[in-house]
């Protein structure tokens, strides 16, 4: 899987680094067709990076609903 993005900067943040990362498997799951025989990785990849965003957003706010 080949992509122009730049190489994730980690910041310590755990849920900054984790929106980033959940950014960058969304912008590579958005531009790899549906058809191709990567596609199921690269949406397993996207789905498993959205639930640690999730997960670290819930944690930085305990009070807010997050769906």
């Amino acid at each position: 899987m080949k992509t122009n993005l730049p190489l994730l900067q980690v910041t310590g943040n755990t849920f900054v680094d984790a929106l980033r990362e959940m950014e960058r498997d969304h912008a590579v799951w958005f531009n790899t067709s549906k058809f191709s025989a990567e596609y199921p990785a690269v949406e397993a990849r996207k789905n498993a990076s959205r639930d640690r965003y999730l997960a670290a957003y819930r944690a930085a706010n305990p009070t807010h609903i997050a769906c």
